[in-house]
């Protein structure tokens, strides 16, 4: 009797030793599938971060000052958003006062086109103007993170930017990178061109 109750308290020992293991396996497996869920984009392999895009695009695409950087990253912005409204039905706006001063420039700037003695400088303010408030949706639809990672590209494109710059000053493409022998970069706009040294490398 003894014996068998050694053999049957072994058994249930050793039942008890597995249960753990199987919930413990059980376990990381919802753990995955929800780290997958949360995931999409490594998953799927492709760059969901369209802001980091859109950033570095318009600093080398003359640094968005031109009317025709705006007018294409509007366009571009425009048919990113509807894409998104298409996919989840609706689109989040930011309340804040930030938002609605950026939505105001492009209003007040068009409202100038009913007095302006020159309305086709003016419609092309309204074209600069117009990037702000769908740049600022479209970062409200993407999570903190991505929004960090946008920013992080700033400083390391305008590094990238002023190398390939410098390096073109000993080649005939010198004129298009620096103006009167300043350098202006990808912008062709000293000024401009300075201040974004100046905030990225005080």
């Amino acid at each position: 009797m003894a014996k068998r109750k050694k053999q049957g308290t072994g058994k249930i020992t050793k039942g008890k030793n597995q249960l753990p293991k199987s919930r413990k396996h059980n376990t990381g497996g919802k753990k995955n599938t929800k780290a997958k869920r949360e995931n999409p984009a490594k998953e799927s392999g492709r760059p969901k971060n369209v802001l980091t895009i859109f950033l570095a695009g318009t600093l080398i695409a003359f640094g968005g000052l031109p009317e025709w950087v705006s007018a294409a990253a509007s366009i571009g912005l425009v048919a990113w958003l509807f894409s998104q409204a298409r996919k989840s039905k609706a689109l989040a706006y930011p309340r804040s006062f930030g938002f609605m001063a950026f939505c105001l420039l492009p209003i007040f700037a068009g409202i100038t086109l009913f007095y302006a003695v020159d309305r086709g400088e003016a419609l092309q303010g309204v074209i600069k103007f117009l990037p702000l408030p769908l740049f600022a949706m479209a970062a409200w639809q993407q999570g903190v993170e991505n929004r960090k990672q946008a920013l992080e590209i700033v400083p390391a494109a305008a590094v990238g930017m002023t190398i390939v710059s410098i390096a073109c000053a000993f080649t005939p493409a010198k004129e298009f990178f620096f103006q009167a022998n300043r350098l202006g970069g990808f912008f062709q706009y000293p000024n401009a061109y300075g201040l974004l040294s100046y905030l990225f490398f005080p």
